[in-house]
């Protein structure tokens, strides 16, 4: 993790945060979304770069006591350095700063890394969504972090 950085992000990483979209999520946020997610009263995102270049994205929503994780993505050429590691440790502590006592995520079921990571960081799964996701068809787990 030696040279990753957290920050909030902002308007001017939005070219960014599009092209992390596209390269790295099955059904990516458009424009729109994430101009709404950027400017929203409930939401927080986060970005993680190294040397100005940023790496992956973080959409997370605050409704005390309750927080969920909206969107995690990391662009492909940087993934298993860290980044969606540093993205959600720095995004638990901002919520729970920010009044949540527990987090919550969907994750596709067949995403077996973001499982991994999820289950190393505390998340506990919780449910089931069934055909949750779109492009392609697919349950979620319903997973649950107590902060």
């Amino acid at each position: 993790m030696a040279g990753l950085t957290v920050r909030e992000a902002r308007e001017g990483d939005l070219l960014s945060l599009l092209e992390i979209e596209r390269t790295a999520s099955h059904d990516p946020w458009g424009e729109r979304a994430i101009r709404s997610q950027l400017s929203s009263d409930v939401g927080l995102s986060l970005v993680c770069e190294e040397g100005g270049r940023v790496l992956g994205s973080l959409y997370l929503s605050l409704i005390p006591p309750e927080g969920e994780v909206l969107a995690l993505a990391v662009l492909p050429d940087a993934r298993r350095r860290g980044a969606g590691r540093l993205l959600l440790e720095n995004g638990m502590k901002m919520l729970k700063s920010g009044g949540a006592c527990v987090l919550y995520l969907d994750v596709r079921a067949s995403n077996a890394p973001a499982l991994a990571l999820y289950s190393s960081l505390g998340f506990r799964e919780i449910g089931r969504r069934r055909g949750f996701y779109s492009l392609p068809k697919e349950d979620a787990g319903l997973m649950e972090r107590e902060l």
